[in-house]
């Protein structure tokens, strides 16, 4: 009679799933499912502008739990156009493992230019910028009747930002038109 004792192996890490989606604060949410967390040492994730050249971005521990575990990973400074996310797992023994890549796509951004308040009460309006470059805005404030009653250079820091548009006296009663522009471009 003979006992044989098999040397028990370890079943290898295994990301169930992965994925990255904008959350509310205009960051990325990198989430992954896992099983079979045995001595890991830990998580890196990994962001991309092109899917091939991956810079890390944080590190998480793992649980190390041998059950099936869940990760959230914000990203709060997601790169302008496509990020690519993909985690990376180190292993207690030195080896490495990727999960899959995962893309997201940029965000649509409405741009926009506001005045008010409309009717003008006062000697001012405010113009609001959303998404707009940054830079030297040229203001052309024109009567209906052709007449230019205003010109001025708006200054932005921001892409969203509120400017002040000042008049020396309080505007007749009547139509006017506002012309913006940035690099000859009317806005």
């Amino acid at each position: 009679f003979m006992i044989v004792f098999k040397q028990a192996t370890v079943v290898p890490l295994h990301f169930i799933e992965v994925s990255a989606n904008w959350n509310n604060q205009n960051g990325i949410d990198v989430n992954w499912i896992t099983e079979n967390e045995i001595l890991l040492v830990k998580y890196e994730v990994e962001r991309s502008s092109d899917g091939i050249n991956f810079t890390a971005i944080d590190n998480q521990q793992p649980l190390n739990s041998g059950a099936r575990s869940t990760y959230i990973q914000r990203d709060e400074l997601p790169l302008t156009g496509i990020n690519y996310y993909r985690i990376k797992a180190y292993n207690g023994n030195g080896t490495v493992l990727y999960s899959k890549i995962v893309k997201v796509l940029p965000k649509v951004l409405i741009s926009s230019i506001n005045v008010y308040p409309n009717p003008v009460s006062g000697k001012a309006v405010y113009i609001q910028f959303r998404n707009q470059p940054i830079g030297k805005y040229k203001v052309e404030l024109t009567a209906a009747d052709g007449k230019l009653v205003l010109t001025d250079v708006l200054l932005t820091d921001a892409e969203n930002c509120i400017k002040k548009l000042s008049f020396k006296k309080q505007l007749s009663q009547g139509a006017y038109f506002l012309r913006l522009w940035m690099n000859e471009a009317v806005k």
